[in-house]
């Protein structure tokens, strides 16, 4: 499904939010710790800085430390 959602032939707001927290795509990678499908989402052009309604970013989700590596070396790259 996420990579019918990622193709071009789809019209879909990556930053849109995917449940009732205000969590993204990028956010439910995060969290499950899939890190291809997160870099997929930012290549995208996934929002690395949305705030959830609790004022959070994916990144404050990321448990493992290989999904914050991720996150500060896009932050530091792009």
């Amino acid at each position: 499904m996420m990579n019918k959602l990622l193709s071009d032939d789809v019209d879909f707001d990556i930053n849109s939010s995917v449940n009732a927290t205000g969590q993204t795509a990028l956010f439910i990678a995060s969290i499950y710790s899939q890190n291809d499908l997160a870099l997929d989402l930012l290549a995208k052009g996934a929002n690395i800085n949305q705030l959830d309604k609790n004022g959070k970013t994916a990144s404050d989700f990321a448990t493992k430390k290989s999904t914050k590596k991720l996150f500060k070396k896009w932050k530091k790259n792009n």
